[in-house]
């Protein structure tokens, strides 16, 4: 493991993990799969969030994710509209322009009566796997076309599947590192569904004296999230050493960011770190802040699954126990 001088989060090589994906890997694991999978472990208790570089996704396919992603912000807006969110987040799919969403902080600050933070200054577009509910919202077939998006359905369900294998090894990383070899399958095993969702998300350009945040402190709400961002930064994570004080994720060309999400920290009833997270305007040019893309997967477990505490996690549990679907649909409506 080894830290980069420009920020605390750790930058790992996830490249034992790269060929772990037949029926017999626990009877195979490396002692470079362990140390690698402890690690990671050690950088979700301390800082929640890690680099991995030497992840395994096919060759290109990021790159192309994001020329899609830019392709599709570009159309008019009422063309984006005709695939639009459903405005009282029933179903968590589509587009929502700029100001449709406004993240708590945290579970603790959904408050009822003093309302949601100001709306994020970002549009965004939710995927999720094509054969569950609730259903994908695209645009039609006539408009992909007559919009040169020819393809864009059919690349991003094929993306949502290598994200899901990805997140498939990084949970075993996890379970390895923090249950021990014996339980390496424990958290894969409430992720056979792939309740997983894919969002595009951009920030527009905007002039810098228009804007302070565009996107506010927040913790994600489920499992874990892998998020690829392109050069232009702006991300930055809570100091684990001095609350109120962030420190800048930089993109770093070859990794992506992987982050413990609110569910999984009550999992493992507080070992992993759900950090607050923020993106901030990068500097300027000539008095504009330049366009910002990134793509976060977000991970959940099985909706039925019931959220207790991890064999051997520190005792006595700090949370009641909650089915992961109404946690987590609980946490999307107070967004809306």
């Amino acid at each position: 493991m080894s830290s980069l001088a420009h920020t605390s989060i750790p930058l790992i090589d996830f490249s034992s993990f790269i060929d772990c994906d037949n029926q017999r890997w626990v009877e195979c694991l490396s002692s470079a799969q362990v140390q690698t999978a402890q690690d990671i472990v050690q950088a979700f208790q301390t800082h929640g969030f890690v680099y991995l570089r030497n992840f395994p996704m096919p060759p290109g396919m990021v790159p192309q994710a994001f020329q899609w992603s830019e392709k599709f912000f570009n159309l008019p807006l009422h063309i984006k509209r005709q695939a639009l969110h459903p405005a009282d987040a029933s179903s968590h799919r589509g587009y929502s322009p700029v100001g449709a969403e406004k993240i708590p902080q945290s579970e603790s600050s959904i408050d009822p009566q003093k309302g949601l933070p100001p709306p994020d200054f970002k549009e965004t577009f939710e995927i999720g796997k094509s054969d569950k509910l609730p259903k994908n919202i695209w645009l039609s077939e006539v408009i992909e076309n007559s919009c040169g998006l020819k393809g864009f359905k059919e690349f991003f369900e094929e993306f949502f599947l290598a994200c899901s294998k990805l997140q498939t090894q990084i949970l075993r990383a996890i379970s390895i590192g923090l249950l021990g070899i014996e339980n390496a399958t424990y958290l894969e095993k409430s992720h056979q569904e792939f309740n997983n969702q894919i969002r595009l998300a951009h920030y527009p350009a905007i002039k810098n004296k228009d804007i302070n945040e565009r996107c506010g402190a927040h913790t994600d709400f489920g499992t874990i999230t892998i998020l690829f961002q392109d050069n232009v930064g702006g991300l930055e994570v809570e100091n684990p050493l001095q609350a109120g004080h962030f420190v800048s994720v930089e993109p770093i060309e070859g990794t992506v960011v992987v982050n413990i999400a609110d569910l999984l920290m009550r999992w493992s009833n507080d070992s992993l770190k759900s950090t607050l997270h923020r993106v901030k305007p990068p500097g300027s040019i000539h008095g504009v802040i330049p366009s910002r893309y990134s793509i976060p997967f977000f991970c959940g477990p099985d909706p039925l699954t019931v959220i207790d505490s991890l064999p051997g996690c520190p005792s006595p549990s700090k949370y009641s126990p909650v089915i992961a679907n109404d946690y987590i649909l609980s946490r999307i409506k107070a967004s809306y």
